[in-house]
């Protein structure tokens, strides 16, 4: 595929780009650059993972009861109309 001068895609959605050789260049030079701002440990990363994993829980769980609850609330709902109803 032919892109435009400028080096932009000429169409979206297509995979196949137009970089001229510098643009090129310079992309495999920033690739070689680039350092990591905060190098961690794998076992900081194993405990990064295990907290959110925590709280990913933790938030299931309050999803749960405050589901539950809203259930109970809805069926208190239903039995007070019930009754205001006289059935």
């Amino acid at each position: 595929m032919v892109g435009s001068p400028n080096g932009k895609p000429t169409s979206f959605g297509s995979s196949h780009y137009f970089y001229p050789q510098c643009t090129k260049q310079k992309m495999q030079e920033n690739r070689k650059t680039i350092v990591p701002a905060h190098p961690r440990t794998r076992e900081q990363e194993t405990e990064k993972a295990a907290i959110l994993f925590l709280q990913v829980n933790e938030m299931n769980r309050l999803r749960l009861i405050m589901g539950s609850k809203s259930a109970c609330q809805q069926e208190q709902e239903r039995d007070l109309s019930r009754v205001q109803s006289g059935a």
